[in-house]
């Protein structure tokens, strides 16, 4: 959960510097990537509520 939020934060400054992609602990980060993250963040939240 954790690594899948810093890729979500990044995303954010990424995309606000005009990039789509991004390196991230010296791994690539792409569209496909930042959307499986989203995916665990909103299934952790969903654990976390108890959902």
């Amino acid at each position: 959960l954790e690594w899948a939020r810093r890729v979500v934060a990044a995303e954010k400054d990424a995309a606000g510097r005009g990039r789509g992609a991004f390196a991230l602990d010296g791994k690539m980060v792409d569209a496909p990537v930042v959307q499986r993250a989203r995916e665990i963040i909103a299934m952790g939240t969903k654990a976390e509520l108890g959902v």
